[in-house]
C-alpha cells in the first residue's frame, strides 16, 4: 500500500513538472521566433529578458555590441538605460525619508541655495511626479551644444534655475529631465557624498548588482555596448554624449540581469518600508501627450493585456530601454537596445504578449502594390485619433501621403486594398469600411499598439501655406525635443533649410508657416 501510495502522489508532481517543461519551451521558441524576426527586419541589437514566477524564461542577446570589433550582445552586455535611472534616484530619495532626513513634501528649497522665488511652491513630491512647472531642459534649442559638454549639477541647475516655470506647480503633468536632475542635487546634499557614490553604497552593493553603475563618458570595457543609430546604409556610431549631463535623470548603465535582480527586491520590498514601495508604485498623477496611465515616484503605472503593469522607458544617444513588471503575475519584461529606436517599446509589448497569450505579429517586409488614383481617393480625409491629435490624409496623384497634428508629411504605401505602410518610419494603417464601402476610419499600427480613428471628414484641409524666413531666425529652432523618454525629435538647419527627425526615424524637411 506505501508504495502505491507515493506513485499516486508522485505522478502528478511529474506531470505538473513536465507541463511548466514543455510551456517554458513553447514560450522560448516563439520569443526566439518573434527577436529572430525583429534583427532582421527592424535591426534590432540588444538583450532581451522575460521571467515569470521567480524563472528566467529567456535571457539573451541579439545582434552586436560592439560592430566593429564584432563582439556580439550577450545577457552580461552592459547598455546605458537612460530615463530608467529615475527609478534609483526616487529610490535614494525615498531611503532618506525613510531615514528622516527629508520628506517628500519639503520645499525644494529647502535644499536649493539661492532658490528661484518661482520655486517656492515646488516640493520634493513635485520634482519625483513631474508636476513641478520646471520647463525640459533636454528640450531646449542649445541643448545639442551643452550635451557634449562637462559640467557639474550647480551648473545643470543654472541651466534652466531663472527660467519661468511652464505652469504652476502641481497643476499638470509635464515631463522633465530638469526635476530629476535637481533630486540628484538633493540626494548629494542630503548624503554629503557623490550621487554615484550614494547608489552604489545603497542600492548596487546591497542587491549584487554588479555590473551597474554611473556611467564613464568614454566606457572600454568590452562588455559595456556601442551605441548606434541606423539607416539603410548601415549603422554609425551614435553622437557623443558627455556624461555628467545626463547625471540622476539619465546616466546609469546596467544589464538585464541586474535589472531583474533590481525588480524582484523591489518585489520582495528590499532597500525600504513597504509603506514608502507602496506609495512608489500608487498612480500619483494622471500622465498626457504620448504618455497613458499614471505616474508613480520614477516609475509609471498602466494597463496592458488587462494585466496592471509598472515599468519606465528609457532613451540615450545610441540607447533605448525597457523595464516592465507585471505584479499580479509576478512578471517581468526587460528590454535594453544600442541603436536609438523606437523599436525597443514594440519588443517589450510583443514579449508581454507572447508571455500572457495575446496576439502579436512577427515582424516582417512590407511590400508595396499599386492602385489605381480613383481607389485611393476613398481614403482621403481626417481621422480623428485624440480630439487634439489628428491624422490627416491627402492624394497627390497616385500617392497618399499623411500627416499628423503639428508633424511633417509622410508618404504610404498600400500592400492590400485597405492595408498601407510607411517606409520613413516604422508604422501601418488599417482602414475600416462599412457594409457599403465607405471608410469610416483606420487604425494606426506602431510601437507594439494599435490606435484606432475615426473618420471626421472626407475634405482634408489645404497644404498650409509657407512663408520664407532667413536662416539666422531658423537657426533657433535647431535642437532637441523630447516628446517621450525614448522619443526625441531633433531638429537640425542645413543652409536655409530646417529638417526633422524623430528617433529611429529618418530627417524629413519641415517648412515654416510663421515665426
Amino acid at each position: 500500500m506505501k508504495q502505491s501510495f507515493r506513485w499516486v502522489l508522485f505522478f502528478p508532481v511529474i506531470l505538473l513538472l513536465a507541463c511548466c517543461a514543455v510551456r517554458a519551451q513553447d514560450l522560448q521558441s516563439k520569443i526566439d521566433q518573434y527577436m529572430q524576426a525583429s534583427t532582421k527586419i527592424d535591426h534590432f541589437m540588444g538583450s532581451i529578458l522575460v521571467a515569470q514566477h521567480g524563472k528566467v524564461i529567456v535571457s539573451k542577446g541579439y545582434g552586436m555590441a560592439n560592430v566593429k570589433l564584432g563582439i556580439p550582445n550577450t545577457p552580461e552586455t552592459e547598455f546605458r538605460i537612460g530615463s530608467i535611472t529615475k527609478q534609483f534616484t526616487a529610490m535614494a530619495i525615498l531611503e532618506f525619508q525613510a531615514r528622516g532626513k527629508l520628506g517628500i513634501q519639503d520645499p525644494v528649497c529647502k535644499y536649493v541655495p539661492d532658490c528661484p522665488k518661482d520655486w517656492g511652491p515646488i516640493t520634493i513630491y513635485n520634482l519625483l511626479t513631474h508636476t513641478s512647472g520646471i520647463p525640459n531642459f533636454t528640450s531646449f534649442p542649445n541643448y545639442l551644444k551643452v550635451e557634449s559638454q562637462p559640467t557639474t549639477p550647480a551648473e545643470l541647475l543654472a541651466l534652466f534655475k531663472n527660467k519661468p516655470l511652464d505652469f504652476k506647480p502641481g497643476a499638470k503633468f509635464k515631463y522633465s529631465n530638469s526635476g530629476y536632475e535637481v533630486l540628484g542635487y538633493i540626494i548629494q546634499r542630503a548624503s554629503g557624498e557623490t550621487y554615484q557614490d550614494f547608489l552604489e553604497k545603497n542600492i548596487f552593493h546591497p542587491l549584487g548588482m554588479k555590473d551597474s553603475g554611473y556611467d564613464s563618458s568614454h566606457p572600454t570595457a568590452k562588455t559595456h555596448a556601442e551605441g548606434y543609430s541606423y539607416s539603410p546604409s548601415g549603422y554609425k556610431p551614435a553622437r557623443y554624449v558627455n556624461m555628467t549631463v545626463p547625471f540622476s535623470a539619465g546616466a546609469l548603465y546596467s544589464t538585464v540581469l541586474d535589472l531583474y535582480k533590481w525588480d524582484r527586491a523591489l518585489a520582495a520590498g528590499k532597500l525600504i518600508p513597504q509603506k514608502l514601495l507602496d506609495e512608489m508604485f500608487t498612480p500619483q498623477v494622471a500622465m498626457t501627450g504620448p504618455l497613458k496611465g499614471h505616474y508613480g515616484f520614477g516609475w509609471m503605472i498602466s494597463t496592458e493585456f488587462g494585466h496592471k503593469e509598472i515599468s519606465h522607458e528609457g532613451g540615450i544617444e545610441g540607447f533605448t530601454s525597457l523595464n516592465s513588471w507585471f505584479p499580479d503575475e509576478d512578471a517581468y519584461v526587460i528590454v535594453l537596445d544600442n541603436v536609438t529606436s523606437p523599436q525597443v517599446f514594440a519588443v517589450g509589448r510583443a514579449l508581454a504578449a507572447i508571455l500572457f497569450g495575446e496576439k502579436y505579429e512577427i515582424p516582417r517586409e512590407h511590400k508595396a502594390i499599386a492602385m489605381q488614383p480613383g481607389e485611393l481617393q476613398k481614403f482621403v480625409g481626417q481621422y480623428e485619433l485624440t480630439p487634439k491629435f489628428i491624422l490627416t490624409v491627402r492624394r497627390n496623384g497616385d500617392q497618399l501621403i499623411t500627416q499628423a497634428t503639428g508633424q511633417g508629411q509622410v508618404p504610404i504605401f498600400p500592400e492590400s486594398k485597405n492595408e498601407f505602410f510607411a517606409k520613413v518610419v516604422d508604422a501601418q494603417l488599417s482602414f475600416v469600411q462599412d457594409a457599403s464601402g465607405q471608410v469610416t476610419g483606420l487604425v494606426l499600427h506602431q510601437n507594439g499598439r494599435d490606435m484606432p480613428a475615426k473618420k471626421i471628414s472626407s475634405t482634408p484641409p489645404a497644404y498650409p501655406k509657407t512663408v520664407p524666413l532667413p536662416a539666422s531666425v531658423l537657426a533657433k529652432y535647431a535642437g532637441e525635443y523630447q516628446l517621450a523618454p525614448n522619443f526625441v525629435i531633433t531638429i537640425t538647419l542645413a543652409g536655409d533649410q530646417l529638417n526633422a527627425q524623430a528617433t529611429g526615424q529618418s530627417s524629413a524637411p519641415i517648412f515654416p508657416e510663421s515665426e
